[in-house]
């Protein structure tokens, strides 16, 4: 290898790394996202239960009581939202979110999270295929504007 080909080599790397430290600096946004949401983890937790039932049963429950009874020994999750101490709304056919391919299935009963509500979403159920569960943010006008819409229920 030619000797005047060594500093050159390293020219690239040391782009990169003085690219990665620019980069590292944190934002007030950056700090926000990764913060804790004690609404999503718990939904997060539901979503596994929700999953469990429909690995099991091949269907969604067709209500929260049916879901709490099906619980795992152990999980004593509250169905309720942390926040405003409200238990979750559930609708087995879901609120059809805007992108019109992800449905609201559970979500906060008022809007106590910055003017909006978190929710499961899933997506279109497709026999032999597992189901998706999605842990979302929804601002309050979608849920008002989903729940006034006959096609959405």
């Amino acid at each position: 290898m030619n000797r005047s080909a060594r500093p050159r080599a390293k020219l690239p790397a040391l782009l990169l790394f003085t690219a990665v430290l620019a980069g590292c600096v944190t934002s007030k946004i950056d700090v926000l996202r990764v913060e804790p949401n004690p609404c999503a983890e718990r939904l997060h937790e539901i979503s596994g239960r929700i999953l469990a039932f429909y690995a099991a049963s091949r269907r969604l429950p067709a209500s929260l009581d049916e879901l709490r009874a099906a619980r795992a020994p152990g999980d004593g999750t509250p169905l309720v939202c942390p926040v405003s101490g409200k238990s979750y709304l559930y609708n087995p056919e879901g609120l059809a979110l805007p992108d019109r391919q992800n449905r609201l299935i559970l979500y906060d009963a008022t809007p106590a999270h910055w003017n909006g509500r978190w929710g499961i979403a899933i997506g279109k159920i497709t026999p032999g295929l597992p189901l998706q569960t999605r842990v979302v943010w929804v601002e309050e006008a979608v849920i008002e504007g989903a729940a006034a819409d006959p096609a959405t229920r």
